[in-house]
C-alpha cells in the first residue's frame, strides 16, 4: 500500500532535518536532494518509475495593476 504522509511543511529546510534524524524520508526537487546529500549524511535516491507527475498551482491576489514581480511571472508562464 502506499504509506499517508505523517508531516508537511512549506519549507525544505524543516523535511531535511526531519530526514536527517534517520527516522523519516522525503520527496525533495532532485538538484535540492543531491545539495544536501552531496556531503555524505544524506543519500537521494531518483524517482524513476512510475514517471512522477503532478499539477502545480499558482496564486496571486488580485491587484490592479498587479505588482511588476506578479506581472512578469505570469507573462513569463504563458510562455510555459
Amino acid at each position: 500500500g502506499t504509506p499517508p504522509p505523517r508531516i508537511e511543511s512549506n519549507s525544505i529546510i524543516v523535511l531535511v532535518t526531519h530526514v536527517m534524524t534517520g527516522q523519516w524520508a522525503s520527496i525533495l526537487p532532485g538538484k535540492i536532494a543531491a545539495l544536501f546529500a552531496a556531503g555524505g549524511a544524506l543519500r537521494a535516491i531518483p524517482v524513476a518509475d512510475p514517471s512522477a507527475r503532478h499539477t502545480v498551482g499558482l496564486i496571486a491576489a488580485r491587484r490592479d495593476p498587479p505588482t511588476p514581480l506578479i506581472a512578469a511571472l505570469f507573462e513569463g508562464l504563458r510562455h510555459v
